[in-house]
């Protein structure tokens, strides 16, 4: 293996394995946070949905990322196509969220599931904008920005969440 190939694939496993560290720390102390300031009530509804959603960004996924990464003559046309694809997996399955949302509410019989699973379903169209973009980082072997771009959004959305339930926006009845 030629040295530089050698350092480059250590340096990617360092950042790798320090962007989920980072994920997995991050969350969890945003998820304990959390659950101090939420009411459980309303951290469990947030968990029901939180079911529907990672189904649903499976699909969106689709694999489409992981084949553009080890796609050895990948195009332009193949990164658009792979995009707007993604794209519309997002809107088709929030569409799908948006429609199943009031049976998901009356079979747990909470009411308040319809409306919150709607809101969330829209962070799937949100999400799908970002699956190109994470592979084309793969790709050129740029896990340091990955990691960055993973931390600082986590950070942030974190943040947002814990100063919303400080000041009693926990979901609304």
């Amino acid at each position: 293996m030629p040295e530089s190939l050698k350092k480059k694939t250590v340096k990617g496993v360092a950042w790798t394995s320090l962007d989920q560290v980072a994920t997995l720390g991050f969350g969890f102390v945003i998820g304990v946070i959390l659950a101090r300031l939420l009411s459980p009530s309303d951290y469990g509804l947030l968990a029901m949905i939180g079911v529907f959603n990672a189904i649903a960004g499976g699909f969106i996924n689709s694999s489409f990322g992981n084949a553009l990464i080890r796609k050895p003559d990948m195009t332009e046309n193949d990164s658009s196509t792979a995009f707007y694809f993604n794209i519309f997996a997002g809107v088709v399955m929030s569409g799908v969220i948006w429609l199943i949302a009031p049976w998901v509410a009356q079979f747990y019989d909470k009411p308040i599931l319809s409306q919150l699973m709607r809101v969330e379903g829209l962070l799937l169209i949100i999400s799908s904008f970002t699956i190109v973009q994470s592979a084309q980082l793969s790709r050129a072997l740029n896990f340091r920005a990955k990691m960055i771009i993973n931390s600082t959004s986590q950070v942030v959305a974190g943040v947002v969440a814990i100063v919303a339930a400080y000041h009693g926006l926990g979901v609304c009845y």
